[in-house]
């Protein structure tokens, strides 16, 4: 396929980056999710610099398990090397407490492992230009610890990252926007390993479903509210699917289970936030 010119020089600007800005430090360090944008700086980096290019992977219980399953795909398919670091986030009362600064909480301890873990090193994420218009108090923290956003730095849209990994045959180049499972819990209630645990099960259901983009957002009286496309509300409000899947969400141990008839939309949980 072709590619704009406008893109195509975007990423060209950003490969010169990465080459001159490794140059002097240890390694690079990607901080790597296992969805496209990380993906795609990480296969990128390692195109450039090679095995001085790190993709690290924080495993903790706040990650989907289709996500770990990815990581072991990618890791075979893209030759990435990946660093996969086991950590509990849940450990922090900061981040469980759950109010509307838990992204930051959950960034700077992250970040600040890494930085233990990996000195003399320059540390990078997948933060595109749209990611800064939404709430995202993480980059904040980012920022503190002085992790470098490259896309944003080219002028890099979420748009031209999934063109460019289509472009370049990126096999993740078409999968929806991702994030964590403590996203999906109203601010102010508190995180547990089991719920998301229960989160993670009631996801796992509806993919194996066949749903394509999936969200079980959890709110106060134990209430279950499901996102899927728009496209596949429909296929949700079959009787007897609906029912089989009301039923499972229940032995859960949910006790109210909806639908959102606006479908899913990225960051509807911040919709009420104040930014600080």
């Amino acid at each position: 396929m072709s590619l704009n010119d406008n893109v195509l020089v975007k990423f060209e600007t950003l490969k010169q980056m990465i080459k001159e800005k490794s140059d002097n430090f240890r390694n690079f360090i990607v901080l790597f999710s296992g969805g496209l944008d990380s993906t795609l700086l990480a296969k990128l980096a390692q195109d450039i610099i090679g095995d001085k290019a790190v993709a690290v992977f924080i495993d903790d219980e706040s990650v989907p398990s289709y996500i770990k399953d990815r990581i072991t795909t990618l890791s075979k398919q893209l030759g990435l090397n990946i660093k996969i670091i086991s950590f509990n986030i849940l450990n922090f009362d900061d981040f469980t407490k759950n109010d509307t600064f838990r992204c930051y909480y959950c960034k700077y301890h992250r970040g600040l492992l890494i930085k233990k873990l990996f000195p003399e090193s320059l540390v990078a994420d997948g933060t595109n230009i749209d990611d800064l218009n939404d709430y995202r108090p993480g980059l904040k923290a980012a920022k503190e610890l002085g992790i470098w956003h490259p896309y944003v730095d080219a002028g890099i849209t979420k748009n031209d990252i999934r063109e460019y990994a289509k472009y370049i045959g990126l096999p993740i180049w078409n999968v929806p926007s991702e994030s964590c499972l403590a996203s999906r819990v109203f601010y102010g209630m508190r995180l547990s390993i089991d719920l998301l645990r229960q989160i993670d099960k009631a996801e796992t259901y509806l993919r194996n479903l066949g749903f394509k983009i999936v969200r079980a957002r959890i709110f106060p009286g134990n209430l279950l509210k499901i996102e899927v496309g728009v496209d596949e509300i429909d296929k949700l409000l079959d009787p007897q699917l609906r029912e089989t899947i009301v039923n499972y969400m229940k032995e859960l141990g949910f006790s109210h289970v909806t639908l959102d008839l606006e479908g899913y939309i990225s960051g509807k949980m911040n919709r009420n936030v104040k930014q600080k």
